[in-house]
């Protein structure tokens, strides 16, 4: 089974999250001014480049030319509008966007209908998706963000870098806050489609979540898995499968694993913060 078959729930079927009145303002200007975007250098692009191709493409007028997910470049899946031809029955990112959260899906945008799949303009992962959705922002939840701008308390340095990671080193250890992560934090369609790739892909019969605060961290909130990275194989380092992971989370959200001395019965099974009954399956 590929990751794409993991997530096939069906097409994603125009919502009506918005009246006709409202999705009669779509406007193709905008399409222009997303194509203009586009045309920026990947190297010159930041926040708020992000924040505007967001706002515009949220109500512009662009093409689904398929109901269900492709498989993009990352293996995952993505529900693909195509930008310069919007054709006679426009759809917007706004009706599609729960849609593919409750499904397990980024969306992909292309510039035009004839662009390969392989080749998408600009993607928006299952997670930037989520912080759009539930934060208003793809930038991430507004505490990871303040968190991850405050200076490192005494004690504690950033001793590596690298892309999306970051490793701090802690002089004194200290007690780190346990929960249950509360549905702001981890949304129940977020648990189900986490859960659903850890099982299949991580190969985890019953994959357990903590949410961890430690003031020592920036941000100073995380997600704990439940898997040691005593436990993966060579072939399957630890670092690498939990960024690829990071799909899942709005940006600046980390991951830890599970420390070797904890016990996996004292963490949150994933099916439960779902909403699902032990054993179930993940999609119905």
């Amino acid at each position: 089974m590929g990751l794409l078959d993991l997530f096939r729930r069906g097409p994603a079927a125009p919502a009506e999250r918005f009246p006709l009145e409202k999705q009669g303002q779509f406007d193709r200007s905008d399409n222009r001014a997303l194509l203009e975007l586009l045309d920026v250098a990947r190297e010159e692009r930041g926040a708020d480049w992000n924040e505007r191709f967001i706002e515009l493409a949220w109500l512009a007028a662009v093409r689904q030319p398929h109901a269900m997910a492709i498989e993009g470049p990352d293996g995952f899946p993505y529900l693909r509008l195509d930008i310069a031809s919007p054709g006679l029955r426009s759809q917007c990112l706004a009706n599609v966007a729960e849609d593919c959260l409750e499904r397990g899906w980024g969306v992909a945008f292309y510039a035009g209908r004839e662009d390969p799949v392989d080749q998408p303009a600009y993607v928006v992962p299952f997670g930037r998706l989520l912080s759009i959705v539930e934060y208003d922002s793809s930038e991430g939840d507004p505490i990871d963000i303040e968190s991850h701008h405050r200076p490192l308390p005494e004690g504690s340095e950033v001793v590596e870098e690298v892309g999306i990671r970051r490793t701090v080193r802690v002089d004194e250890p200290g007690e780190m806050p346990l929960a249950v992560p509360r549905p702001d934090f981890l949304p129940p369609y977020a648990a189900r489609a986490m859960g659903s790739y850890l099982e299949e892909i991580w190969g985890l019969e019953d994959p357990r979540v903590l949410f961890v605060a430690d003031p020592r961290m920036r941000p100073g909130r995380a997600l704990m898995i439940g898997r040691p990275e005593s436990d993966f194989p060579p072939d399957q380092p630890a670092s690498l499968m939990v960024d690829i992971l990071l799909w899942f989370l709005p940006p600046r959200r980390p991951i830890l694993l599970m420390a070797p001395d904890m016990e996996l019965e004292d963490m949150v099974p994933l099916r439960t913060l779902a909403g699902l009954e032990p054993g179930e399956d993940w999609w119905g």
